[in-house]
């Protein structure tokens, strides 16, 4: 079995650590002395900035294994429940399972930086077939951009990323945007730079049916396609005349269209994760839910957030470990081709592991 843990107190104190990898460990079922341990997650918030050292140290001494990964992140979120506001820290332990055949890998992925591109290879296995290979990351850093430290190999690692290799039986990966289209693809007319002015013959506010205010953090988007690909690009400020101030640049010639994060299509995007699972997902005991999520995915910029509500009701007995920060990414043949790859901090992405 999989052991998760989440220990919260009002000061980083070392027994938070002890505390959360032994619940971890009795959990999981894990020998300290003669069971090998495959991996051994920890995501600690940001309160554990200056005290990750001590956190590496005691993790080993505790579990006894060099086989630990993790870092300082925004914000933890074990088993459907999210902390950010006070010192936390989130273990998963994951027991050796020699027996069991493992047909794909996950590569986790956390740290300052987001990795470069890799260009989808469409001789690629489809999902589900062996030697699949999904990729889960998290982009999180602190004030002023200043690296959050990161674990790997159970040593800590400042301003680069760590990575982890998964081994599962199988995987499966999801992700939401939570983006809902107010209107049609349309045809960029005028445009200087970030400034977008004129769509389709008329104003940009009127053509793309914007709102008279963005009434949320960035909850407004304009979505670009390009290269066979989507980019959505937040509206900074909505101008009178009807011009939208955009955080990047667009072209006249491009196609676009507008959307407006929504806490009711978050919710269905991530109840149709349920749906989507294949049935070996459902019986087994041996499974694992990993999260990434941006910061726009969580209380630290939205109240209203029924996701997390639908995570925990949909598998109130599964396994689940994550974290939050600035962006999420994913890779997986479970995805569709068109789909961003980039880190995008409205992003909720998940990787099911059966062992």
């Amino acid at each position: 079995m999989i052991g998760t843990s989440l220990c919260v107190g009002d000061i980083p104190e070392p027994s938070l650590i002890t505390d959360a990898i032994a619940r971890a460990l009795g959990k999981s079922h894990a020998r300290r002395q003669t069971d090998q341990i495959a991996a051994l997650l920890i995501f600690m918030s940001s309160h554990w900035a200056k005290h990750a050292g001590e956190v590496c140290q005691t993790a080993m001494r505790e579990s006894r294994t060099l086989q630990i990964w993790g870092g300082v992140c925004k914000g933890i979120v074990v088993d459907g429940r999210i902390e950010h506001q006070r010192p936390a820290i989130g273990v998963a332990v994951i027991p050796e399972r020699p027996e069991r055949l493992h047909k794909a890998r996950l590569s986790l992925t956390l740290g300052p930086h987001e990795p470069p591109i890799t260009p989808t290879d469409p001789t690629a296995s489809a999902a589900n077939d062996e030697n699949e290979t999904h990729a889960l990351g998290l982009v999180s850093y602190g004030i002023h951009n200043d690296a959050f430290p990161t674990i790997q190999h159970g040593h800590l690692r400042t301003d680069d990323n760590s990575t982890l290799g998964i081994q599962a039986h199988r995987i499966q990966s999801f992700d939401s945007l939570g983006l809902e289209t107010l209107c049609d693809w349309q045809t960029v007319d005028k445009a200087i730079g970030p400034l977008l002015q004129k769509v389709a013959g008329t104003s940009a506010c009127k053509a793309l049916a914007c709102p008279t205010r963005n009434t949320q953090p960035v909850a407004l988007r304009v979505g670009v396609r390009r290269m066979e690909r989507t980019d959505w690009i937040p509206v900074i400020e909505i101008h009178a005349d009807g011009a939208l101030h955009l955080a990047e640049t667009v072209n006249p010639g491009d196609t676009i269209c507008l959307a407006a994060r929504t806490a009711e299509c978050a919710r269905r995007e991530v109840a149709a994760w349920h749906d989507n699972l294949t049935p070996a997902f459902r019986s087994s005991t041996r499974r694992l839910i990993l999260l990434a999520g941006g910061m726009e995915r969580s209380p630290l910029c939205h109240t209203d957030d029924p996701e997390w509500e639908v995570l925990r009701q949909q598998w109130p007995d599964t396994p689940m470990i994550g974290a939050l920060g600035q962006a999420a990414w994913v890779h997986s043949p479970d995805l569709p081709r068109d789909r961003h790859t980039t880190a995008l901090n409205h992003r909720l992405a998940a990787g099911f592991l059966l062992f």
